[in-house]
């Protein structure tokens, strides 16, 4: 496990001795973490693309003050890279306005998007093609205040069809998501928790009506802090 904090401070040499470190183990676990600090030493997106983790790497964690609107190369074709991933977890990172295709990653179980205030939408860029999500059992997204619209289906041109996304979710947590709104249906998930998503809520009779089977494994809803 590896955790490398004040990455807004970080110098050149500093950069080059995190990344040997990281090359010369086995690291499982890399967390990444930058504080509130409007002098940066380099372009943080740049500092992220040098830091691109050994294939061994199975959980990821990004928090704090990213302030780069977009990802390096490696994380936008994350599941060449990072095959073994089955964990990630974001929070923060105030002006990424949008995702890497996380659902190329064929092992990832466990996904957390949390508090990226410049993300209004979730559209297919974040499916990254055909297959998306085969693992994910879980999914939370938590106080993203200002995300509108996730597009809950993507485009398999492969055949043709338009496919829901994850067909082994058990779990999904809509927490403090208040303008969200799920279209054209919500996922597939056995378990459901909302907490302060009346827009996802009043929608749901409409979800019912376009995509039934979104609703055939459904065992569990936990509903609080709303007014509809």
């Amino acid at each position: 496990r590896l955790k490398i904090s004040r990455l807004e401070c970080m110098t050149f040499a500093q950069l080059a001795l995190s990344i040997e470190q990281m090359r010369n183990q086995r690291i499982e676990k890399l967390e990444l973490e930058w504080n509130r600090n409007d002098k940066r030493s380099c372009e943080d997106m740049n500092v992220l693309g040098k830091l691109l983790p050994p294939i061994t790497l199975r959980h990821l964690e990004l928090q704090g003050y990213y302030n780069s609107i977009s990802f390096p190369a490696w994380m936008m074709s994350i599941s060449q890279h990072l095959p073994n991933l089955v964990e990630i977890r974001m929070w923060g990172l105030p002006k990424c306005n949008s995702l890497p295709p996380f659902g190329q990653l064929r092992s990832l179980r466990e996904l957390l998007i949390e508090r990226m205030e410049s993300i209004t939408k979730i559209e297919e860029g974040f499916y990254g093609g055909a297959g998306a999500f085969p693992q994910l059992w879980k999914f939370e997204l938590r106080c993203m205040e200002c995300l509108e619209v996730w597009n809950t289906m993507y485009s398999d041109k492969e055949h043709s069809v338009q496919v829901v996304m994850s067909p082994n979710l058990q779990r999904l947590t809509l927490y403090d998501c208040p303008k969200l709104k799920l279209k054209p249906c919500p996922p597939s998930a056995k378990q459901w928790e909302i907490v302060n998503c009346d827009n996802v809520l009043a929608l749901w009779d409409e979800g019912t009506q376009t995509c039934a089977s979104s609703y055939t494994g459904l065992r569990d809803v936990t509903v609080r802090n709303s007014n509809v």
